[in-house]
Parts: C-alpha cells; structure tokens; sequence
C-alpha cells in the first residue's frame, strides 16, 4: 500500500465501506497489502452501507454473505484465520434503511448482531431520491457516528 494512502487510513474519523459494485468497487480497494492492517490499528467507527437497491454482482448473497466477504477481505492481511480474526475491530456498523431500500435476502439484524455489528437502522432514502440514498440523510447519518 503507498504510504499516502496509509496516512489517510491512519488519520480518518470515520472509515466508510459504501454502497457501489461489490466486488469491483468495494471489495477491490481493500485488497492491496496493508489495507487490512491499516484499518485494524484504527480505533474510529468503521462502518459499512450495503447497497439500497440490486447490483448484479451481489446476486444470490445475503446482507450477511456480503458482510462475511467485507470481513474475509480484510482478515486475509491479518495473517490470521477466520475464527481468530477481530471482527468488531474491522467493521463495527452497518447502516441501512430496511423500511425503503432493497436489501439481498432482506435485513436480520440478529443474524449481523451475532457477527458483533451494530445495526443502525434509519431514514436514508427519500420520496425525491428513491430507490437510491439521499445525500444529505446520509452524510447527516454518517457524521452523527464521529
């Protein structure tokens, strides 16, 4: 990882996992060495955004599959094994609106409670920005958790 880009990591409030293309978007800006490592030593909130309406590369994956794979990504720069990786050190958050969005296989908040994540469940999406989130509901919900 360049060292520009471990100094942001290092210095954040807030580390956002957002919604956009799962695997090409998301889950691929969190594979260059170090990115895990970085993210682990970080005590801010880090806190992911699951896509609000379908992306063809989350198909047949649940809200928790999804969660799993963020959490997988990053414990495989940890060097350590699944079981032993500190989940609620890697992804504390999962921010949704369950009452407006549409979630793959919807929205267990046991089920992601179990993984050790706080569910926030809030208004995001409006009647003006539907089926997407809006913007100012949700940097107001994002910088109430810093």
């Amino acid at each position: 990882m360049h060292l520009n880009n471990r100094q942001l990591i290092d210095s954040a409030e807030l580390i956002c996992f957002p919604p956009g293309s799962f695997y090409s978007s998301v889950i691929a800006n969190l594979l260059p060495s170090g990115v895990g490592r970085a993210i682990l030593a970080n005590p801010c909130p880090k806190v992911y955004i699951p896509n609000c309406s379908p992306d063809p590369e989350q198909t047949g994956k649940t809200l928790e599959q999804l969660v799993a794979t963020l959490i997988d990504t990053l414990c495989a720069d940890l060097d350590v094994s699944r079981n032993d990786c500190p989940n609620e050190h890697l992804l504390n958050i999962v921010l949704l609106d369950s009452q407006r969005g549409d979630y793959p296989g919807g929205v267990s908040v046991p089920a992601l409670e179990r993984m050790g994540l706080t569910v926030i469940d809030t208004r995001l999406i409006s009647e003006q920005s539907a089926p997407y989130y809006d913007n100012e509901l949700l940097v107001t919900a994002l910088l109430s958790l810093v």
